[in-house]
């Protein structure tokens, strides 16, 4: 159950939170914004998650 909270509220806080904040933040086209959004959130994402890289085998 702790696993599946805490996969939702991430899901939540990224998607649900970062990427539309991204968005308003970004001025010019739809298309501009949307890349943006994505490439912010996704990169916010993966650096929180790098720190597994060092804890956790392959």
């Amino acid at each position: 159950m702790f696993s599946l909270g805490s996969a939702i509220l991430e899901e939540y806080g990224f998607r649900g939170i970062v990427f539309p904040k991204v968005m308003q933040v970004v001025k010019g086209s739809s298309f501009r914004k949307l890349m943006f959004g994505i490439t912010i959130s996704g990169v916010l994402f993966g650096l929180i998650h790098f720190q597994n890289i060092f804890y956790q085998p392959f």
